[in-house]
């Protein structure tokens, strides 16, 4: 599209001069376009996120007119600070930097992640989810010591937010527990302590795609149980009880993003939240098969639900990791469908290994 790389050319010049909105609008623009821009643009933009989300500094203070004028100084006032961006702007950001396949570095994404978890208070769920989607995107490795960025609204509070909820753990219907047995997991940072936070509290309203996004994430992140007070296992255990809560409305690729995120992060649902949501995979399956069947399998020459090779593939390594079995009727369900996925070479062979 030369169209496009003529507007790269001729907007990198002026990006350091673009607010938080404007860089979140070009770069979400460029991203569902799928154009991949050039490198000249790609440094200049980067910079220009440094510059737009970077902490900034108080105020000086307002000098008198006169040194030593009790007047001037009983009249002088502070100027107004600029208000802050609004989230969605960094979130959106984030969010077109993975979608673009850029690779930033850690020191931007160290930066960035700071940015976010200071803005995580003022966050929604849709915001929350672009985030960690985003750094899950990027995989990145939260340090263990605070970003100066996050000195605009302090972390001392999130851990304490964290900790309020100990003891606490979701209804029946969504039970989970944290493995003993999976201490792999790095324990996350501190800078990604609001985040999480921020993902707990609005976990309950959010979508089924937002959820599954956040939590595959978070094992890509390498969230585990440990550290950071509890605040990640914290998360994902509400996020994965809030997704039991709405799985009758999740989709396939949902639920086995899901079961592969609980499974990589240590997670042992509940056998209630298994049942429902292999039962939910095994229905997706189903309104895809709707040709017609002799005794009980596909007749037809092609494959009825293409596409769900890797879904199928990540159900069943992540019911082999959790060591549970469905039930005798649902698993023969999902080995007739996965041998058709087979058959019509819907899946490479990485995938097939994982049953």
């Amino acid at each position: 599209r030369p169209w496009l790389d003529a507007v790269c050319a001729a907007s990198a010049p002026q990006l350091r001069a673009f607010g938080p909105q404007a860089l979140a609008n070009t770069a979400c623009a460029l991203a569902q376009m799928d154009h991949a821009p050039p490198p000249h643009w790609v440094a200049a933009f980067l910079h220009a996120c440094l510059e737009a989300w970077a902490p900034r500094p108080p105020p000086p203070a307002a000098q008198g007119a006169a040194a030593g004028s009790p007047t001037a100084a009983s009249h002088a006032r502070p100027p107004a600070a600029a208000p802050p961006p609004p989230p969605q702007a960094l979130a959106l950001t984030l969010w077109a930097v993975a979608r673009l396949g850029l690779r930033p570095g850690g020191a931007w994404l160290d930066a960035m992640a700071a940015a976010a978890a200071a803005d995580a208070p003022r966050m929604n769920g849709q915001d929350v989810a672009n985030v960690l989607w985003a750094l899950g995107a990027l995989r990145y490795r939260p340090g263990q010591a605070p970003h100066p960025a996050l000195s605009r609204t302090g972390v001392a509070g999130a851990p304490r937010a964290a900790a309020s909820a100990a003891g606490q753990r979701p209804g029946l219907e969504g039970g989970v527990s944290c493995s003993d047995g999976d201490a792999a997991a790095a324990a996350p940072g501190l800078v990604l302590v609001p985040l999480l936070a921020a993902w707990r509290r609005c976990a309950e309203g959010m979508e089924p795609q937002q959820l599954s996004a956040c939590l595959v994430a978070a094992a890509h992140m390498q969230l585990g149980a440990a550290g950071a007070g509890g605040a990640a296992e914290q998360a994902w255990l509400w996020a994965l009880a809030a997704l039991g809560r709405r799985l009758g409305t999740a989709s396939g690729q949902c639920v086995a993003n899901a079961l592969w995120a609980a499974a990589r992060l240590g997670c042992r649902p509940s056998n209630v939240w298994m049942v429902a949501a292999v039962a939910r995979f095994a229905e997706c399956l189903e309104e895809d098969d709707g040709g017609p069947q002799v005794g009980g399998a596909w007749a037809g020459p092609e494959c009825p639900f293409p596409g769900r090779g890797r879904e199928a593939a990540n159900v069943w390594w992540a019911l082999g990791r959790l060591r549970w079995a469905p039930a005798p009727e649902v698993g023969q369900q999902l080995l007739v469908r996965t041998l058709l996925l087979v058959a019509s070479g819907d899946l490479r062979s990485g995938e097939v290994a994982m049953f």
